[in-house]
This record gives structure tokens, sequence and C-alpha cells, in this order.
């Protein structure tokens, strides 16, 4: 026997469990082979080829681990110290499938990066193949191309037919959840995502898209802690592309920017890393500029990151926020548009969207609900909460009454009872000098006794103390607003639209009695924005 010969034996005897959970094979029947295969081979005089063999087998394990440990990381740095490191596998064993299988994922990996390497994952996944390797990781490289280039049901059958077969490993469940995220089945694919994650607690690819199905989904908080995760120090608090993902979504959901200042300079810092990192990260600083008021700077970060990532939603979404602190409502409106015909759908990007048309009285506002409804994986109150507070905009009491009732028998929640205080207003208001105040006052009570912690309803009763002439009343309840809504850490430019609208209250107060009083309260409330906005700036140092 030829030392080619003796060495594939013994490939084929240590294949025979794989690196993950491979094709289960019978302990006794792996020793029958074995030494059936050793004594062919003491037979054929070739005991120098088989010691040959050993040794580059415990050279293979050994490089094995350090490049497996490199792409759990997952960070592009690490992914192509593991590419060089099963190149020297490679070399020791250019017929190692399970080898050729991890490169082509590496590769894989590398083109979520914005690398041209997609190719080359194919070419190592068919090379693999041609080895009749059960590797998990070929399997899952194939799922994974499968859902990127747009068929997860496919990939979904693929998975499930060979876990039905006991061939099972972490990555399989990834893919099979991943398929079913992305086939519109969330719940079922989130909770499957969620088992591989902790079975495989290191395997940072696991939380990135999980973030990303999250995010898609219009969770984008749930997104945020789930990247969090994935920068831990026992995780990899080097990941460039999550920390530029993280900075970009807390700015845009919450009013703090120190974290996410600090996580931009360290990508910043960290240098090149790859085209996709690179244009998440013009994301993070477009956000950035938005939030300290800098809406033209936001512009041109959108326009940087559509350089890269041609059509990526979330920048046409940072854009068209932008028009709108420009005052830009006509174009914000066109932008949005384009961005819900793209796909990917975020659907978060279709609530903005629903919002904006609601806020101008626009019916078309209902249709997008009513599409949010339909592939929505649960049916909660939050949709008939929204039709009720469009139907009030326009004045339909009846039908926004109809449509609180509806979120009533869906789920418990105080936005409801706000809701009915809300028409319960415009019921009395309407009564002219005979409006019972005290009964909406009563209903806005048994809101707050729901939920203490509500800016918005504080700032509805100074819209109110302000219909009813109460200066001081006002200026009261917009305070309490106001000091809610940090408490709650609102984005910066929902602090900055609140600002703006109670400004607007005071100064369009037609009122002759109070007016000159309003004024002065306009002038009180330009300061306080200022005064926020200064110190907006100078925590961003």
């Amino acid at each position: 026997m030829s030392e080619e010969q003796a060495k594939r034996t013994g490939a084929k005897v240590d294949a025979a469990v794989d690196e993950e959970g491979g094709a289960p094979k019978s302990t006794s029947f792996g020793r029958f082979i074995r030494d059936v295969g050793l004594i062919a081979l003491l037979l054929g005089g070739g005991v120098f080829a088989y010691r040959n063999h050993v040794t580059t087998k415990e050279q293979v394990d050994e490089i094995t681990l350090k490049a497996r440990d490199k792409m759990k990381k997952n960070d592009l740095p690490s992914l192509q110290e593991a590419e060089k490191l099963f190149d020297e596998i490679l070399k020791l064993d250019a017929d190692n499938g399970s080898a050729l299988a991890w490169q082509g994922l590496g590769y894989y990996y590398q083109s979520e990066y914005g690398l041209p390497t997609k190719e080359k994952a194919k070419q190592f996944a068919q090379q693999a193949r041609a080895e009749n390797t059960e590797s998990p990781a070929l399997i899952a490289l194939d799922a994974y191309l499968q859902i990127r280039e747009g068929n997860p049901t496919a990939a979904e059958k693929e998975v499930r037919a060979l876990l039905e077969k006991d061939i099972g490993a972490s990555m399989l469940a990834h893919a099979l959840g991943w398929s079913l995220a992305e086939s519109g089945q969330f719940l079922e694919g989130d909770r499957i995502m969620r088992q591989a994650q902790e079975t495989d607690f290191s395997a940072v690819y696991f939380r990135l898209t999980l973030a990303e199905v999250a995010h898609k989904e219009g969770n984008e908080k749930d997104a945020i802690k789930t990247l969090d995760g994935v920068i831990r120090d026992n995780m990899n608090p080097g990941h460039a592309l999550a920390r530029a993902w993280l900075a970009a979504l807390r700015l845009k959901n919450y009013g703090n920017l120190t974290g996410p200042a600090n996580h931009i300079k360290a990508v910043t810092d960290a240098g090149e890393q790859g085209p996709r990192t690179k244009a998440i990260l013009a994301w993070a600083e477009g956000e950035l500029a938005l939030a300290v008021g800098n809406a033209d700077g936001a512009l041109a970060k959108a326009d940087e990151v559509l350089g890269i990532l041609t059509d990526y939603p979330p920048a046409y979404d940072l854009k068209a926020r932008a028009l709108l602190a420009n005052k830009k409502g006509k174009e914000a409106m066109e932008l949005y548009e384009k961005a819900v015909g793209l796909k990917p759908e975020y659907k978060s990007i279709k609530w903005d969207l629903a919002r904006l048309k609601s806020e101008q009285k626009d019916d078309g506002a209902l249709a997008l609900i009513q599409q949010l409804e339909a592939t929505a994986p649960e049916k909660g109150p939050e949709f008939e909460i929204f039709r009720g507070d469009h139907y009030l905009r326009k004045g339909k009491l009846t039908e926004a009454k109809e449509a609180y009732t509806k979120a009533a028998d869906l789920g418990d929640d105080a936005a409801i009872l706000f809701g009915f205080a809300k028409v319960t207003f415009e019921e009395e208001k309407a009564k002219g000098k005979k409006a019972d105040i005290e009964k909406v006052g009563e209903a806005l009570q048994t809101t707050l006794e729901k939920r203490s912690t509500y800016p918005e309803v504080h700032q509805f009763l100074g819209d109110i103390s302000l219909w009813n002439f109460m200066i001081d009343g006002a200026s009261a309840e917009y305070e309490q607003a106001e000091q809610q809504y940090k408490k709650q850490k609102k984005p910066i430019t929902q602090l900055v639209k609140f600002y703006d609208t109670v400004i607007k209250e005071f100064d369009t107060t037609d009122e002759k009695s109070i007016k000159k009083d309003a004024q002065k309260k306009a002038e009180d409330w330009k300061k306080k924005k200022a005064d926020y906005l200064a110190s907006v700036v100078s925590e961003q140092g």
C-alpha cells in the first residue's frame, strides 16, 4: 500500500466522528474499521505511512482548533486569520473535506463584510461535496447561501431533512431557525435560533443574525440587546461591525450620546474592516449628526452609506428623518415611500411612514397598518390603537371609540385608556362652556394610574390647560412631560420635536387675555430648548 493510500484510509477512519456532530456512527463499528485498516497497513508494509498520517492528523487537529476559535469571533481580521490557518491544513491534507467546508464557510462570512468572496465560498463547498463530507459547516454554508440569495424555504427544507436523519449540530439548528424567520415564521425561527445560541454560546454569527432579524422585524431595542451581547468582554468586545451597528441603533432609539460616540471612535480607530463595516459606521456617524442637530451632516452620511450599500433601507430612513428635521416633509415622504418598497423589508420604516401619513390625516396610513398587521407574528392591540389615534386626528370619534374598544379586547395597554380620554376631551370640547373638564381629568387620571410615567399624557394635559386659558398650569404639565421624556431617554430628535410643539402652542395662542403671557412662556421654552441642545453638544464633547 502506498503512503497516499494509507493517508486516505486513515482519513476516512478519522472522519467517523465529525467536528460538530456529523452523521452519527457506531463506536464499535468505527473501532472494527480502524482495526481492519491497521492490519491492512501492517501487512502491506505501511507502518511509516500510517505514522505519517497520525502526525499529519495531530497537526491538522491543532490548527483546526485555532482556526475555528477565530471563526467564532466572526470579525473580519479573525476570519482572515482563520483563512490562513485553513490554508495550512489544506497544504497538509488537500482532500480534507471538513477543512474545505470550513474554508468555504469562512469565505461566506467574509462576504458578509462586503468582500467579493462569495464565489470562493461556493467553489470550496463544491470541493467539500466531492470529498463526500457530511460536515455541519458544509450544510450550514449551503443553507446560508440559499437564505442570502432569497430562497429560505429551500434552505429550511434541506436542513430539516438532515435533522430528521439525526444529523445534528448547533449550526444546523441556527440555519433552520434563520430560514424560518426569513420565511415569515418569526416566532418559531427566533426560538430555534436562540436555542442554537444557548448550545454554542460563543458563536458570534448566531447573535449577528438574531440582531438582523430583530432589526428588520422592527424590534430595534431587541436588536440592541443582542448586539450588546456580541461585544461583551467574554464574547468579542472588538467586533467593529457590531459596535458601529449598535451605535447607530442606540442613537436612533435613545437620548444618550456618550456610549455610541465611544463605539464610533473605537471603530474608526480600528481601521479598515471591510466595506459593510465602513457603511454601517457612516450610518452611525449620520445618526450622531442628526442627534446633535446637524441634519445636513446626516444627509451627507446617508449618501455615503448608499454609495457603498446600494438601496440600504436604514440609510433612506436616516435621510428621511434628516429631511423632516429640515422641514422638508414632501421629500421625506418620497424617500419613505421608496424605502418601504425595497427588499429586505424593515418594518420600523413602514411604521414611521404610517405615522407621518397619519399626522397629515392621510388614510394611506391605514393601508400601511393593514399590511403590517397581516405580517405580524402576533396580533396585539397596537394596530387598533393606531387606527383609533388616526380616526381621532380626523375627528371621527365614533370610529376612534370602536378601534379603541377592539384594542381593549386584544390586550391591556394604558394607551387604550389614553385614547378613550382623548375622545372624551373632544366630546366635551364640542360642548363649549358646558364642557365637563373634570370628566376628562378623571379619564386621564385613570390612565396615569395604569402607567405612572407617561409623558404624552402630561403633554396632553398641558394642551388642555392652555385651551382652558391656564398658562401656568399648561407650562407645569409640559415641564412634567419634559422630565419624563428625559427619564425615559427618548431620542434627542423626539425631545426637539416636543420643544418645538410646546413653543408653537404658546406662540399661536389667539386669546387676547393670555396672549402676552403665552408669548413670554414661548420665550422661556425656547431657552429650555437651547439649554437642552447645549447639554447634548457638551455631552458629545
